[in-house]
C-alpha cells in the first residue's frame, strides 16, 4: 500500500501476538471487532508500545454507536488518527502517513 509493508491478521489478540516478535510502526485497526474489540485494544497497543503510530477505522454500525462517535472514542482512546469506511487508498495512505509524522517516524514518500 503505497510503500507500507503491510502484515494482515484477523484479530488484535494476533496482533499483539505479532508485536511481541516483531517491531511495526504503525497499527491500522477497525473500531468494531469480535473478541477484544478496537477500543480496547488501542489502549492496550498504547499502553504495549506508546511509540506505536494507530490509525483507526470504522463504517460504524447503527445499532451500537454512530460513526463519528466510534472514530472519536477511538482518538480519544489513543488513536493518532481515524478514517471512515469507506475511504480512499488516498486517504488511508495520508492517515498513516499523518499517525507515523505524529509519532515522528518517517513515513514513506507519497506516490507520484
Amino acid at each position: 500500500l503505497d510503500g507500507f509493508v503491510v502484515n494482515a491478521v484477523a484479530t488484535v489478540e494476533e496482533a499483539f501476538a505479532h508485536l511481541d516478535r516483531v517491531r511495526y510502526d504503525a497499527v491500522l485497526t477497525d473500531v468494531f471487532m469480535a473478541g477484544i474489540g478496537g477500543i480496547e485494544g488501542i489502549r492496550e497497543l498504547r499502553r504495549r508500545a506508546p511509540e506505536l503510530a494507530i490509525v483507526a477505522m470504522s463504517g460504524g454500525l447503527a445499532d451500537r454507536m454512530g460513526k463519528g462517535s466510534a472514530l472519536a472514542a477511538a482518538i480519544k482512546s489513543g488513536a493518532h488518527r481515524a478514517v471512515s469506511k469507506p475511504f480512499q487508498r488516498e486517504d488511508l495512505a495520508n492517515a498513516l502517513r499523518g499517525a507515523l509524522a505524529d509519532v515522528q517516524v518517517a513515513p514513506p514518500a507519497a506516490a507520484s
